[in-house]
């Protein structure tokens, strides 16, 4: 199956976080679809325990073949990997194309790691 949709995330050095979405599949232009931005927390402990918060949740239709969405970040914003937890931000595009399943693409965001505390000086 050939790609529809292609979905592009990250941040601006100092700016806003971003994602650009690109139409393939000139079908698709014209039908509904969402943008969702969520910062993920996942523990590595045997209960599996994970959680996530929303940054952005945007509907939108595919009115184009490429759009560019921005959104303000928060001061301090960063990823990090640990042994006992992980931190990162996934952008999801879900799109209504009027089949039984969405089409939906998904893209990790790279933001910038904690600093560790030999980094500090």
């Amino acid at each position: 199956m050939s790609q529809k949709l292609l979905l592009e995330a990250g941040i601006e050095p100092g700016g806003p976080m971003w994602a650009e979405i690109s139409v393939l599949d000139q079908t698709l232009l014209g039908k509904r679809a969402t943008l969702n931005i969520s910062r993920r927390y996942d523990a590595k402990l045997k209960s599996g325990v994970g959680a996530h918060e929303v940054l952005l949740n945007q509907a939108m239709t595919l009115d184009r073949s490429s759009r560019r969405v921005e959104w303000p970040i928060p001061d301090g914003f960063y990823a990090y990997r640990g042994q006992m937890l992980d931190m990162y931000v996934d952008a999801e595009l879900v799109v209504d194309d009027g089949l039984i399943f969405d089409t939906t693409v998904r893209e990790r965001v790279e933001l910038p790691a904690l600093p560790t505390h030999d980094e500090d000086h």
